[in-house]
């Protein structure tokens, strides 16, 4: 297996274990559209979520209160909740605490 295949896997494995932590950090900068969010993803990591996985990461924000959705001039968008941001902050405060572990 090539070393860029591999690297490539581990990758993809970490943008899906982190998505929601990604997804969060983008929202509570702006609202967003799904394909918004799509875009900026791909813009930072030359990865994306497909617009399935993405809806149903969206689902499960929306049906546990951590992100909301408006409506601006007939298009949909995204609004992280103060319960989101509550969240994020866990999020970035494990991630912090599991990097910091694994030491220089």
């Amino acid at each position: 297996m090539s070393f860029a295949w591999t690297l490539h896997r581990f990758r993809s494995g970490w943008f899906s274990a982190n998505l929601p932590l990604l997804v969060l950090r983008l929202l509570s900068r702006d609202k967003m559209s799904e394909w918004e969010i799509l875009a900026s993803l791909h813009k930072a990591f030359g990865l994306s979520p497909t617009p399935r996985e993405l809806g149903r990461l969206e689902a499960s924000l929306v049906r546990d209160g951590y992100v909301s959705l408006t409506w601006e001039r007939g298009d949909k968008r995204l609004e992280i909740t103060s319960e989101g941001v509550e969240l994020l902050q866990r999020l970035e405060s494990e991630n912090a605490s599991v990097v910091a572990g694994l030491g220089p």
